[in-house]
């Protein structure tokens, strides 16, 4: 069963929910960075991390498409199910646990070479990420921070960071990634 529209509506629905919840926090804690700014002695932030996946920018479709694609392949089964189970692991404990309903044993190399497709399928399924698949107030927040000489930065497990924030256009504004 791949995810359905209703249940892709949903997701998306509590994921905007979450997002104006964390951008009025943002807006309330950059207006209290602005306000305290100038106070001697006052402690102020001076720098705000954020996690890519689900913060910044959501891509899990793009995942999902990417290893169900790198399963039919392999003509192995692949379902919402199994990728609730493969979310938030790294690509090799991912193809782990996809590997478990295949009737062989697939050798370091070979493994090796389906999370290289597996990635290749979703750079190609993120190659239009545009900034209007940024989640809702990323940008403005972003810059609001960095108006304000707070340092931004991003962390990630993914390899593709990097690309996913030049994609999105916000690469240049972070301190790190």
């Amino acid at each position: 069963m791949e995810f359905g529209a209703e249940r892709m509506r949903i997701i998306y629905e509590d994921l905007l929910s979450f997002m104006k919840r964390w951008i009025y926090r943002m807006e309330k804690m950059c207006y209290n960075i602005y306000k305290d700014h100038d106070k001697e002695g006052d402690e102020v932030i001076q720098a705000v991390i954020f996690d890519l996946e689900g913060v910044l920018v959501c891509t899990e479709k793009s995942h999902f498409r990417a290893w169900k694609q790198m399963a039919m392949e392999q003509g192995l089964p692949f379902d919402e199910e199994i990728y609730r189970k493969i979310r938030g692991n790294g690509r090799m404990d991912a193809l782990d646990i996809i590997l478990k309903t295949a009737h062989r044993n697939y050798s370091p190399a070979e493994k090796f070479a389906l999370t290289a497709r597996k990635n290749d399928l979703y750079m190609e399924e993120i190659a239009h990420l545009t900034a209007e698949d940024m989640l809702p107030g990323t940008r403005d927040t972003i810059y609001k921070l960095r108006a304000m000489n707070v340092k931004v930065g991003v962390v990630s497990s993914s390899q593709n960071c990097g690309a996913i924030l030049k994609k999105l256009g916000i690469y240049r504004p972070m301190a790190a990634v």
